[in-house]
């Protein structure tokens, strides 16, 4: 669509049935294209897209062990040529008038979400050119949970103001909490989101601290060290620490300083 102004963005993996229910809501949205992320999903969403609504343009992963939420919006969000972009899951319902009211909201320094609802934390606009700005959504974060707030708290360090959309014009399809998790390797919603939250923690704070945080090898050994030690913490039911060396530095007198940064993480009460 060329003279829309904003691109939907919408990834399926087994979540066909909310799909079919989604997917006619935002073909109906004005000044809007339309891209779909078929993640290896097992019920074929991609050619069930592009048999009903040929208009929209469907991206595939290819095979896929599991479900990876930041990779497949990044798939979606390079497929996008408009100004705007926004990503929203497939159990969300906007009202026909949505685009039309979410535009004049719209300026350059900030970013749109639905609020603080858990339900609908996943769903956000922002300028294509500020999400290339930040890299996007972080890929090597893994399950369930946080690769939406870290894309949110990394526009906020890049200076963007968190704005709302118009939330009253959106529904969300209540569904059972296994689905969340059911093409995850971890099954535990609350470790996933534990590990994840941990890590982006230590992520964001050595952000504050100077650190880039650009190099993804560094951001995975990171993310294996947080991973592997709150597995083993949960399943022994012991705490977690974890110590982050990230600096060092000599002082007049010559003595060598270094900065680190300590995270005490409590045993798990329910997995």
């Amino acid at each position: 669509m060329s003279d829309a102004f904003l691109t939907f963005i919408t990834t399926c993996r087994g979540r066909l049935e909310h799909l079919q229910q989604s997917l006619p809501k935002l073909v109906a949205q004005k000044g809007a294209a339309i891209v779909i992320v078929d993640y290896d999903c097992p019920q074929g969403a991609g050619t069930w897209v592009e048999e009903h609504h040929p208009e929209v343009a469907v991206v595939r992963s290819g095979p896929r062990e599991h479900f990876e939420a930041a990779r497949a919006r990044n798939l979606g969000a390079e497929a996008a040529t408009t100004p705007w972009l926004c990503f929203t899951d497939a159990d969300t319902l906007l009202d026909a008038g949505f685009s039309a009211a979410l535009e004049p909201l719209l300026a350059p320094g900030g970013f749109y979400t639905l609020g603080e609802d858990g339900s609908s934390m996943g769903f956000c606009v922002c300028s294509r050119a500020d999400f290339t700005r930040v890299q996007g959504y972080d890929p090597v974060l893994q399950g369930w949970g946080m690769e939406d707030k870290d894309l949110y708290t990394r526009l906020e360090l890049a200076g963007l103001e968190r704005r709302r959309a118009p939330r009253h014009l959106v529904t969300m399809i209540l569904h059972r909490n296994d689905l969340r998790v059911q093409h995850y390797a971890l099954k535990s919603g609350y470790l996933s989101s534990t590990i994840n939250f941990v890590y982006c923690r230590a992520k964001w704070d050595l952000m504050a601290a100077g650190h880039p945080m650009t190099d993804e090898a560094f951001r995975r050994d990171l993310y294996a060290q947080v991973s592997g030690g709150m597995k083993a913490s949960a399943s022994k039911g012991e705490p977690f620490t974890i110590r982050l060396t990230f600096r060092s530095q000599t002082s007049f007198s010559g003595a060598l300083v270094k900065s680190s940064l300590v995270y005490d993480v409590e045993p798990l009460k329910r997995l």
